[in-house]
């Protein structure tokens, strides 16, 4: 039997646009069967998209910071290798769940990256479904195991839960908190 394989994935961006920005930070940590295996960060240079200094500000990163990270085309290859070590792209049981928060947002930038760098073969180590906190806190909310969040932010929802936030807007940080608010909703979930 096939066992479950988790990427959570976080990125910090140059924008919010994935055809106009581009990925500066990303973490990724793989869980199998519960069991954390592995945890990546990676920096990279958006070379060619925008840097938008709001986008810039919020991260922390000033554009010569940025500028000096690798080329995003070459830290996607050591991302698919990190990727690769976890799971055979060509077995279509061998593949991860994706999971974050606002996940679609970070599968977006991440299909972009691949596309930019002329791979169109992304898809190849996730299965379909995704797992996204922010939808899970709706579910729960709307089979009535969970009272509504002040906001729909991930430190709301670490607040939420009773989860201390040690600093925001990082994509390794974030990540974290994602996987902690995602425990809290479990448990909650266990005692019913």
């Amino acid at each position: 039997m096939p066992r479950s394989k988790f990427l959570w994935i976080d990125l910090e961006t140059s924008g919010l646009d994935p055809k106009k920005a581009g990925i500066i930070q990303a973490a990724c940590i793989v869980e199998i069967e519960g069991e954390v295996i592995a945890r990546k960060e990676f920096f990279m240079n958006p070379v060619g998209k925008e840097l938008n200094s709001v986008a810039l500000n919020i991260n922390g990163y000033s554009q010569e910071t940025v500028m000096a990270f690798p080329p995003a085309v070459e830290v996607k290859k050591e991302i698919q290798s990190f990727m690769d070590e976890h799971v055979d792209k060509f077995n279509p049981l061998d593949k991860f769940f994706v999971a974050g928060y606002n996940v679609n947002f970070d599968m977006e930038f991440l299909s972009e990256l691949w596309a930019d760098s002329g791979d169109v073969y992304i898809r190849s180590y996730f299965h379909a479904p995704r797992l996204d906190v922010m939808n899970v806190q709706a579910l729960m909310e709307n089979i009535n195991l969970s009272a509504r969040p002040k906001k729909y932010t991930l430190s709301a929802l670490c607040d939420f839960y009773g989860i201390e936030v040690k600093g925001a807007h990082n994509a390794a940080v974030d990540i974290e908190n994602t996987r902690m608010v995602y425990k809290a909703m479990k448990n909650k979930i266990r005692e019913v």
